[in-house]
């Protein structure tokens, strides 16, 4: 037994709501042109300075289907 056929005007309805949500803001150009080289400009300064942490090195080596398998990472010793 198959089941009955859902109405086509919800199926519909729930199109519309899947592309209203997925749908691109409208920003116009000039909008666009303001705001972008504002967040630039604000990224770039929000940028916090780092100490220079000196990193550790882990290697791990593990046969593998009768070959040598090495991984080597490079992270901030705690």
């Amino acid at each position: 037994m198959s089941r009955p056929a859902e109405p086509i005007w919800t199926a519909r309805a729930q199109i519309g709501k899947l592309r209203a949500v997925l749908s691109p803001p409208n920003i116009s150009f000039r909008t666009l042109s303001l705001l972008l080289p504002m967040l630039m400009f604000g990224a770039g300064c929000a940028t916090p300075r780092q100490e220079k942490v000196p990193l550790a090195r882990f290697e791990f080596t593990q046969p593998q289907m009768g070959l040598p398998f090495r991984l080597v990472l490079y992270a901030a010793g705690h």
